[in-house]
């Protein structure tokens, strides 16, 4: 189920959404009404999407149990807010891609996630990086965070961050 307002494109149920092409100044955001009546994963499958938003997570998962962000085989995926890094230090108040639950980043795909006044990836919960070919960029933010943990199993990362490169705050 997904409704589209604009270019913002709301996805209410779990279930499995293929994301392609490009996308300016939009944003898909996840919001799951009720997470104990719908628990099962949403699962996002990245198959060359480019995507900038200057003013808020390029994907934002708002609400759902598990997300898994999917990484198709042979595609290249970029994520970006747009914008320069300040000249002054400036703290961050969203990331390009933003999960308020549990998210995993996985599948044989690349990944570019580029951020001048953002946070990178930021999970609040449980964040695992399984697979996939992910580079994260940051001018002032940190690269990648998950509050509850971190978990980094494979795959290809390259950080190049002024901000903390990979951050757990309760544990990593």
């Amino acid at each position: 189920h997904i409704t589209v307002n604009g270019k913002t494109a709301v996805i209410d149920a779990s279930g499995t959404y293929y994301l392609d092409g490009n996308l300016s100044n939009g944003q898909v955001v996840v919001q799951i009404a009720d997470e104990t009546v719908d628990a099962e994963t949403v699962k996002l499958f990245l198959n060359g999407v480019s995507m900038t938003n200057p003013d808020a997570p390029c994907i934002l998962v708002e609400n759902a149990e598990n997300t898994s962000v999917n990484l198709v085989e042979g595609t290249v995926n970029t994520l970006t807010d747009g914008k320069e890094p300040p000249a002054a230090e400036v703290e961050p108040t969203f990331a390009v891609l933003e999960a308020k639950d549990d998210m995993t980043i996985k599948g044989s795909g690349s990944l570019t996630v580029t951020a001048g006044v953002a946070y990178g990836i930021h999970c609040n919960n449980d964040l695992k990086l399984n697979e996939g070919a992910v580079t994260v960029e940051t001018g002032n933010g940190d690269a990648v965070r998950g509050r509850t943990s971190v978990t980094v199993k494979n795959g290809s990362w390259l950080i190049d961050s002024e901000g903390d490169g990979i951050k757990s705050t309760k544990g990593l």
